[in-house]
């Protein structure tokens, strides 16, 4: 009977595992245009890689994160019901939410590329690179908040941007866990995302919303 138990336990976890890696990995491909072409935005020379980078930028966020993300964010939700199987079911009801939602979808992409493009300006001023951390900060909590809160009812851009400042404690402890992620990601262990990191951090983030 132990030896049964200890069975289904152990599968329970490998199941759990794959289920994380595995979306994980998803998300990470969708991802990976934004990030490199982020990055070009952040230290390419001056002139047309810049502008060209931040075009790029804005749109793999727009036809490949945001909707990669809404996607991880459904699968985190249905947790215990979840099957590898659906995953492609959530990429497709991703591409729909923000189908519904092309100016909201349009502005979060406009934004972040904006925040990186007068980071990479900034990033040696003392006034202004506080500000550009700022305003990004706050529309990553936004766009959790907007994501995670229509899973069970309908709100609008603005009033995520409010349940931001007015869970200011929630927002905050979000906020030191993505820091804390992306640190460990970039100047720790790197492949982290071989079990699964950022499902983790969007469960997480789910949880903690969700309350």
């Amino acid at each position: 009977m132990n030896k049964e138990k200890l069975m289904g336990d152990l599968l329970t976890l490998c199941e759990w595992l794959m289920n994380c890696s595995i979306s994980n990995l998803v998300w990470v491909i969708f991802t990976l245009p934004s990030f490199m072409a982020g990055y070009q935005l952040l230290f390419a020379p001056s002139g047309l890689a810049v502008l060209s980078s931040l075009f790029f930028f804005s749109l793999s966020l727009f036809f490949l994160t945001l909707p990669a993300t809404r996607s991880l964010v459904l699968f985190c939700k249905d947790w215990r019901e979840n099957r590898l199987s659906k995953y492609t079911f959530y990429l497709k009801q991703g591409y729909a939410f923000w189908f519904k939602r092309k100016k909201i979808a349009l502005l979060f992409s406009i934004l972040f590329g904006n925040v990186l493009f007068y980071f990479r300006i900034a990033k040696n001023s003392a006034f202004l690179l506080p500000i550009c951390l700022f305003i990004g900060m706050i529309a990553l909590l936004t766009l959790f908040y907007y994501l995670v809160m229509n899973l069970s009812s309908s709100i609008d851009i603005l009033e995520a941007l409010s349940l931001t400042i007015t869970r200011w404690k929630d927002s905050i402890k979000l906020l030191i866990v993505v820091l804390g992620t992306l640190f460990v990601c970039l100047f720790g262990i790197q492949y982290l995302y071989i079990v699964g990191i950022f499902t983790i951090l969007v469960r997480f983030v789910v949880r903690v919303i969700e309350k």
